[in-house]
């Protein structure tokens, strides 16, 4: 019982010398229990199974084992060995058993294997397919993506070679994996894999060198993914912009995206361009409140606005607008808010139609349904509408004059109609310049 024995468990050598029935592996296990050296003289499976890592040579049996008695019944791993001894005539007389403290080296081991564990485990959840191979091309590890794509499974092709595993492998591999083997690392992030049915993989991939502890070149490591349903994602999107953009440029209607605070024209269409008749670098500086007639300012004032507390997100009307030239144009206009309004830089969307044609077909309907062609002063229609919108309080005293034209039949009789018509003609003339602007003149009749 040496003086290491005495560090490692406490008890001196005076107090352990001379005793027996097991007393001295109490230190070790807290209890009295046959140990490795039993085995010398004895086989005993029950013992045997408390050790790790036990082998036999000749009269000595090493092992390693857990003794939780240990530095305060904190617990630590050692290493026995038990050999016989024997004297001149090969008589056994004996045995010894040394001990070594091998807690540090089984620290150092449980976390080598946790580091091995979790990077086999992030390689193995890798969504890329990892192989490792030797300098010789030959299979050292491969995770389950790649056993999927190539059929056989990681523990079927470990030691087999890499050409005879993937026989239709491109001469373009061959020429990578040497240039690895002499230290390049070598990437695409955008090539075609042809596979023998005729489909056409798209993949990423990367093969670099890996090293052995003295620095030289020990095999290659393939990292490899398949990006076919991304690069298809990629490809419907890029389409999609495009069919977007063409349907956006060549849209019968005035498109134009604006920065909400700003009103800034970021994206304006060829027929946003042509509607306000302006060019490109104008349309960029183009200020609406500025172009805007101002009769119709206050609306457009209030709708941004109601935009702004957020309790709406866009409105529709119609309003006129000053081209550059001075000209104006009427346009139907939808405005939608296209981000949340309490976001730093919100946009906007902005349709318009020139609606100049419509309004002035509109005015001559209206005209043509409430005015006299012939005396062009308001017809009958129109004055019993404007008489029962007249007839209210609020708008007394009201007077009513009412004009006869005597002899219109006689002059008809005699002269013809023309000449009636041009006596009626003259006499609207001369009533509208006897009445001011805000005055109803109406021909209610044939001569009235």
């Amino acid at each position: 019982w040496n003086n290491a024995l005495e560090i490692m468990t406490g008890i001196l050598s005076s107090e352990m010398i001379g005793k027996g029935n097991y007393e001295y592996t109490i230190p070790f296990h807290g209890e009295a229990r046959a140990k490795l050296i039993d085995l010398l003289f004895q086989e005993d499976p029950l013992i045997s199974s408390l050790y790790s890592n036990m082998s036999r040579e000749g009269d000595s049996i090493t092992g390693e084992i857990f003794c939780p008695a240990l530095h305060g019944k904190k617990g630590s791993w050692i290493s026995s060995k038990a050999s016989l001894i024997r004297d001149r005539d090969s008589n056994i007389i004996g045995a010894i058993e040394s001990i070594r403290d091998i807690s540090e080296r089984k620290q150092a081991e449980a976390e080598i294997a946790h580091s091995h564990e979790l990077m086999s485990y992030i390689i193995k959840h890798s969504a890329s397919s990892v192989i490792v191979l030797d300098k010789d091309l030959r299979y050292i590890y491969a995770n389950q993506v790649d056993s999927d794509e190539y059929k056989p499974k990681p523990e079927d092709i470990i030691g087999r070679y890499h050409y005879d595993m993937v026989p239709d492998l491109p001469q373009k591999w061959h020429d990578v994996h040497q240039r690895c083997l002499k230290g390049e690392i070598i990437s695409d992030d955008n090539d075609p894999f042809y596979r023998s049915d005729g489909s056409i993989d798209w993949t990423k991939w990367e093969c670099r060198p890996w090293y052995e502890i003295d620095g030289s070149i020990g095999g290659i490591i393939i990292y490899t993914e398949i990006i076919t349903d991304r690069k298809n994602v990629i490809e419907n999107l890029e389409k999609s912009e495009e069919r977007f953009r063409i349907m956006f440029e060549e849209a019968p209607l005035g498109i134009g995206l604006f920065d909400f605070k700003s009103r800034k024209a970021e994206h304006i269409n060829k027929k946003f361009k042509e509607i306000i008749g302006r060019d490109n670098e104008e349309v960029l500086d183009f200020d609406w409140q500025k172009t805007t007639h101002p009769d119709d300012m206050e609306e457009s004032q209030r709708f941004r606005a109601l935009m702004l507390s957020g309790e709406i997100t866009g409105f529709k009307t119609r309003k006129r607008y000053y081209k550059s030239d001075g000209k104006i144009i009427w346009i139907n206009i939808t405005v939608t808010l296209l981000d949340s309004i309490n976001e730093s830089n919100p946009k906007e969307i902005c349709m318009i139609e020139d609606i100049s044609k419509q309004i002035e077909r509109e005015e001559k309907i209206l005209y043509l349904s409430n005015v006299d062609s012939l005396t062009d002063v308001y017809n009958r229609s129109f004055f019993e509408i404007e008489r029962i919108r007249l007839d209210v309080e609020r708008q007394l005293p009201l007077s009513v004059i009412v004009f006869d034209i005597d002899g219109l039949k006689l002059i008809n009789d005699t002269f013809g109609y023309s000449s009636g018509d041009k006596l009626l003609k003259a006499a609207g003339n001369i009533i509208k310049k006897c009445c001011r602007l805000e005055d109803i003149i109406c021909r209610v009749g044939g001569d009235e």
